[in-house]
Order: structure tokens, then sequence, then C-alpha cells
């Protein structure tokens, strides 16, 4: 009876996950098994994105970044930076998918302090802040995004895009506003014939 339950799948998952867990956060495993281990669930979080289920994407994405490991060897130091930098680019992709365009940004921003010229980070932080209705900010990120690569198309777009929202909106919040202002000469004038 031990033995069928030491045997039982979801025992043996659970086990796995377990052992998993506690080899990455002692750092007993070997380097290469602990980069393929954090790339297969980089990777698994992008499958589940690929088909909408972005909650379980962006539990994949956290549980790696919580799972990275710190090294004093430079060229591991790197693969490392270089894998957070994807999954945190990921992470705020999910989150500002889900409508949460605030952690979005922050995440995005936590990107770019991993990597301050990473043209990706910037676009992907526009989008949050473009999402949450922010175009000054996000008009910026995209700037300083096509100031590191100038001949992008799509953030000239998305720029282009952006400029002519921002231009509708200010374009009806003027004719709003002289809408109002000549309602409230007809108003005044009306009180005044009034008196």
């Amino acid at each position: 009876q031990v033995f069928l339950q030491l045997t039982h799948p979801s025992f043996l998952v659970q086990q796995q996950a377990t052992f998993h867990s506690l080899l990455i956060c002692n750092q007993l495993m070997p380097v290469a098994l602990q980069i393929d281990l954090l790339n297969k669930l980089l990777e698994d979080g992008n499958m589940l994105f690929r088909q909408s289920q972005l909650g379980d994407a962006a539990h994949r994405y956290r549980y790696a970044l919580k799972r990275l490991p710190h090294h004093e060897d430079e060229e591991l130091c790197a693969q490392f930076a270089q894998l957070q930098l994807h999954l945190l680019l990921n992470l705020s992709r999910c989150q500002r998918r889900g409508g949460h365009y605030h952690e979005a940004a922050i995440t995005a921003s936590s990107a770019l302090r991993v990597h301050p010229t990473c043209m990706e980070g910037l676009v992907a932080r526009a989008k949050a802040h473009q999402g949450a209705g922010k175009t000054k900010d996000a008009l910026f990120d995209f700037y300083h995004a096509l100031e590191l690569s100038p001949g992008s198309k799509e953030i000239r777009k998305a720029i282009g895009k952006l400029r002519e929202e921002v231009g509708i909106e200010n374009h009806l919040s003027h004719a709003s506003l002289g809408s109002s202002e000549s309602l409230g000469n007809k108003v005044c004038s009306g009180e005044e014939d009034a008196i």
C-alpha cells in the first residue's frame, strides 16, 4: 500500500516539483540543468500565453523569476540576466493583455533596469502606459525606443497612431470647450435679457 502511494503519478509529480525547487534554491543542480529548467518554464509560459491562459503563463514567469540564481561568473551572470529580461518582458505582456496596465508598466521598468537600452522594454512600457491612458508617458517611451531603433516601422506606426489619438482628443476637448463657452454666452445673454 505504501509502495502504491509512492508510485502514484500525483505523488511523483509533487515530489519531483519539490525536489527541483529545492535544487534550484540551494543551487545544488549543475548550472546547465538550471538554465534548461528555467528555459522550460519560459517556453511553458509562452505556450500558455499563446493559448490565452494568462494567469497560468504569468505564474510560470513569476516562478522562474524567483528561481533565478546569482552567480559570480560573468558569463553565467550574463546568461541569467538575458533569461531574466525575457521573463520580465513576457510577464509584462501577460499583465498588459490581462488589463493590468500599471503592473505591466512596473514589470517593463524592471526589465529596463536589467537592460537599460532594451528597445523591447521601452515598447512594452509604452504600450502599458498607452493602455492606462497615459499618452505622454507612452509617447516618451515610444520616442526613446525610436532613438534606439530608428528604422522600426512598428514604432513609427505606434507613434503616429498615438499622436492621432491625442490630436482627436485635443480636438474634441477644444470643440466641447467651444460649445460650452457658446452655451455659457447664450445663458449669460439670456440672463441679461431677462434682467
